[in-house]
């Protein structure tokens, strides 16, 4: 890693190092990892950091852009929260799934939370519905079998709504 006296003096521009930085934090190998870095983000309330872990709306996609950042921006608040906890979580292929629960007293609400590979990079889908995007036949297979999977832990699910 380059010292930031050193890049200061190589006359970086500001916006490059913090391109650099966000995309060093939104680079983490392992979907529980990325989330509970969002969740971080989200919880200090840097919106910007937070916002990274989401790109952009995998494959071609007829979904408005403002509609994904606003859908990324409400999921982000929402895994910020105090209350939220990242439990678990399984990898298909270039798909994951994090199961995310939300506590309230004793009622305990468990949602999905899924994630794509890019690269190296995680990147967190901001909808539980994932149907709503329009994927590869590969990414769609990947991901019926972690639904599946996720159905399958038998949790209670009426938590988020995105």
């Amino acid at each position: 890693m380059i010292p930031a006296k050193a890049l200061h003096r190589m006359k970086f521009p500001h916006f490059l190092i913090v391109t650099l930085l966000l995309g060093s934090l939104a680079a983490a190998a392992d979907p529980l990892e990325t989330v509970k870095a969002l969740k971080q983000a989200s919880a200090a309330g840097k919106e910007a950091d937070a916002l990274a872990f989401f790109g952009k709306a995998p494959g071609k996609s007829d979904l408005d852009h403002g509609y994904f950042n606003q859908k990324a921006k409400k999921l982000a608040e929402a895994l910020g929260k105090e209350n939220v906890e990242i439990v678990s979580g399984k990898i298909e292929k270039d798909c994951a799934v994090v199961m995310v629960v939300t506590k309230d007293g004793e009622k305990k609400d468990y949602e999905p939370v899924y994630l794509f590979r890019e690269g190296k990079a995680w990147h967190v889908c901001p909808f539980t519905n994932w149907r709503k995007l329009e994927l590869s036949a590969e990414r769609k297979a990947a991901l019926e079998v972690l639904e599946k999977w996720y159905d399958e832990q038998d949790l209670s699910s009426s938590g988020f709504d995105f």
